[in-house]
């Protein structure tokens, strides 16, 4: 089984819900925001310590992990749940052009794709 994080915006999460409804059935995500989005948008700062918790949790369960942002958007908490998959030695896809992907891009363990139809196909070719 490989095990997906998706990252991105919360307002983004029907488009990741799609994605993950079309990965796989060897492809588990285990990126629990996506099934709180309702709560986190209405968080307190002693819930967001609960949910940081959780999704750090969930970037170390992962073997690969997607994140997603359009041109426009400016990510922030996804550009910390990058930060901590480099650092634990995953393999990160950037999804789309987003200004937000900065120099880290580069690093040897990401990989730029246009849209979710190339990240799938990373995914399900990926050696885990």
């Amino acid at each position: 089984m490989k095990r997906v994080y998706l990252a991105s915006k919360l307002e983004h999460e029907p488009l990741l819900h799609d994605f993950r409804v079309s990965l796989r059935a060897d492809v588990i995500v285990v990126s629990r925001w996506l099934d709180m989005t309702s709560f986190e948008k209405k968080g307190t700062p002693a819930d967001f310590v609960w949910c940081w918790l959780v999704d750090e949790n969930d970037v170390r369960k992962c073997d690969i992990l997607v994140v997603f942002g359009k041109t426009e958007d400016q990510l922030r908490g996804a550009l910390v749940e990058v930060g901590m998959a480099i650092a634990l030695g995953k393999l990160v896809i950037a999804v789309g052009d987003c200004k937000s992907y900065g120099s880290w891009q580069y690093h040897p363990q990401v990989i730029r794709v246009d849209n979710f139809s190339q990240a799938r196909q990373i995914i399900e070719e990926w050696r885990v």
